[in-house]
């Protein structure tokens, strides 16, 4: 099913390319000029754009801790003459959608770790303000804007169809609590699959290592565990100078870096916080034997000597290392693997380990301090408007920016072989969402990574911050238990 969808993906890419060489303006993508095509390259459920005139500015909030989010990247036409397929893609939404609905796409950019863009919408809410139709926001922001009553639930805004498949169901599963969900993701942004973790395979070095096992087999028995990661990395650990240091001039099995422990447990099964049946947030990093053997499982081979974490050095001498063929596996995520599209040596791409061999399925969180979500502002005051408006961002965001970005990402430069696809399929489908590292409930988004900043155990993470964290999670669910009271 992946590879059919890559295949596609490249002719949809290839037309684009063409309009581009041309040097035409692109068309706006219409009902009426996609069925034939479009419609079938992504198999994009059945759209009709509704029949209004909504004129005027559309003024989205862009932020997050990155440089810039593509997805809403303003073009003029100007721009436009050596554009790559993805900007491509992403000024013909833009055109799309202001034709269809007379709007005009005002992008304000507020990216960064300061909280400036959670600020701004807080402020807003308080002063009774409309300044923002809707709002590309950090994950860890929109948490607070939600407690503070400053989004609107989504369930609620008109016109928005969040079972629609252009919309990320699992996103909307996993981020809903008794039935009120406030930010969620899917075709409408493709920053969430950028920051997708993943593990990377150096080819040399297993092929140098004599290594016979096929990892993407393993994957599809379901056999790649967390034991077996670390078995074969022990295997390519070498002090290369041979000075007894082990350092970033030395062969190592595993490149990581902090933020990797947040992977590993999403990809266990673990959570910090599950949603129960009826609603209420239970708090699930309780130290219990399995979480515990998790996290300490990983911690002991990152300190024993077959890892190395790159955030004690640079970038660039993790790039030198795996380019260079000297580090078998590489955990990030997928935007990490453009600095390797051109690297010489092959590497395949696999998912985050189990568990062990017991544990049903693969699990994959996206980067959590990277990550963003869109929302709307709870001051807007025709959430019709904004409803049509985003509805229509995501669907076109379907039949254009998913496979662009693909295309760009995956096809030839992100993927070596067919085997990378499959497991990207893989991936994807067993995304999941923890609400509790979201919620940073007394501390513990920052205070899990402590374990791999400062050796710190789980058992005291969790003890030191559990009167913190139960105290906020009550707080949590007594106000959602008050906004869904009859």
């Amino acid at each position: 099913m992946f590879k059919r969808k890559i295949a596609l993906f490249l002719a949809a890419a290839s037309l684009a390319a063409s309009l581009a060489a041309c040097g035409e303006k692109p068309a706006p993508v219409t009902s009426e000029n996609t069925t034939a095509s479009t419609e079938a390259t992504t198999e994009a459920p059945e759209f009709v754009p509704v029949d209004a005139d909504y004129s005027g500015e559309f003024t989205m909030l862009i932020s997050g801790n990155c440089n810039t989010n593509v997805a809403f990247k303003s073009f003029e036409d100007s721009d436009m003459t050596e554009r790559t397929p993805l900007d491509e893609a992403v000024y013909r939404r833009m055109k799309t959608v202001e034709e269809l609905y007379g709007v005009t796409f005002n992008y304000i950019e507020d990216y960064g770790t300061t909280g400036s863009a959670k600020t701004k919408l807080m402020v807003a809410a308080t002063a009774g303000d409309d300044d923002y139709d809707a709002a590309v926001i950090a994950a860890y922001d929109a948490v607070p804007l939600a407690m503070a009553g400053s989004l609107y639930e989504l369930g609620s805004i008109k016109n928005l169809t969040l079972d629609k498949d252009f919309w990320d169901e699992r996103a909307s599963r996993d981020l809903t609590i008794r039935g009120l969900l406030f930010a969620t993701t899917g075709d409408i942004d493709f920053w969430d699959d950028m920051m997708q973790n993943v593990i990377a395979f150096n080819k040399q070095v297993k092929a140098d290592l004599n290594i016979e096992d096929n990892f993407y087999t393993l994957v599809e028995d379901g056999k790649w565990t967390m034991d077996a990661l670390a078995s074969y990395a022990k295997q390519a650990t070498e002090d290369l100078n041979s000075d007894g240091v082990y350092d970033m001039s030395d062969k190592f099995g595993l490149i990581t870096w902090d933020d990797s422990i947040y992977a590993v447990l999403e990809g266990s099964g673990e959570r910090v916080v599950q949603v129960a049946d009826d609603g209420t947030l239970n708090l699930t990093l309780t130290g219990s034997e399995r979480i515990v053997d998790v996290l300490t499982k990983y911690t002991d081979f990152c300190f024993g000597g077959d890892a190395i974490n790159y955030q004690r050095y640079t970038s660039k001498e993790a790039m030198d290392m795996f380019s260079g063929n000297r580090a078998l596996f590489l955990a990030g995520r997928l935007q990490s693997l453009d600095a390797y599209r051109d690297m010489e040596t092959d590497y395949g791409i696999l998912p985050y380990p189990k568990y062990d061999e017991s544990q049903k399925d693969y699990g994959h969180g996206i980067g959590v301090n990277q990550t963003a979500f869109i929302c709307v502002p709870e001051m807007v005051t025709n959430d019709a408007r904004t409803g049509f408006v985003l509805e229509e961002l995501s669907y076109q965001g379907k039949k254009l920016l998913t496979p662009a970005y693909y295309e760009k990402t995956l096809v030839g430069q992100y993927t070596r072989d067919e085997e990378s696809a499959e497991m990207l399929d893989i991936i994807f489908a067993t995304r999941v969402f923890d609400v509790g590292i979201y919620y940073n409930l007394g501390g513990y988004k920052d205070k899990i990574c402590s374990m791999l900043r400062l050796g710190d155990t789980l058992t005291n993470v969790y003890e030191t911050n559990r009167s913190a964290a139960e105290q906020k999670l009550e707080g949590i669910n007594e106000l959602f238990r008050e906004s869904t009271a009859d």
